[in-house]
């Protein structure tokens, strides 16, 4: 049960940064997200900084113990998601640490608002926020599905026919 509950969050998650990504997108085309897309922002604001250990923005109080469990799931894969787009960083000009954590947190800032703040933000960074949203929502997906690789089939056995396998 546990699995279906981990799966199940990530899914959600998944949800989430999918919506942002494409709430992100729109901002950077002019468009203001609808209601629905300003609180996946909202959402995303609050999700990010708590996976992200090097953030200075600060999670928003009385935010659920549900979503820190979500956060810890979510770390490897957002780091890995960061990872995975660095020759973007790169071609956006942040060649250092610090210039990716002050992109991050200006990130979150926008996140946060609900997009209102988006016009810090130039529509370059926008996009550039809304692929790391996107590549760390297809990487979620991707590990809820199993890389689409085969799963072990799982045998329980017991007594002496555990001996016998």
């Amino acid at each position: 049960m546990a699995d279906l509950l981990k799966s199940t969050r990530l899914l959600e998650v998944s949800s989430h940064l999918q919506l942002a990504a494409s709430s992100l997108r729109s901002l950077a085309q002019g468009r203001s997200p609808d209601r629905l897309g300003q609180d996946s922002l909202k959402w995303a604001g609050h999700f990010l900084p708590q996976v992200d250990w090097n953030s200075k923005v600060q999670p928003t109080p009385g935010i659920g113990g549900g979503l820190a469990v979500q956060a810890t799931a979510t770390r490897p894969t957002f780091y890995s998601a960061l990872i995975r787009i660095a020759p973007d960083f790169q071609r956006a000009g942040m060649t250092s640490q610090k210039a990716v954590f002050d992109f991050l947190d200006a990130l979150y800032r926008v996140l946060n608002s609900g997009g209102n703040s988006a016009k810090s933000l130039p529509s370059e960074k926008l996009n550039l926020g809304a692929e790391l949203l996107h590549t760390l929502s297809q990487t979620l997906v991707a590990e809820l599905s199993n890389n689409g690789l085969p799963r072990q089939p799982v045998r329980l056995t017991t007594g002496a026919m555990a001996n016998a396998f």
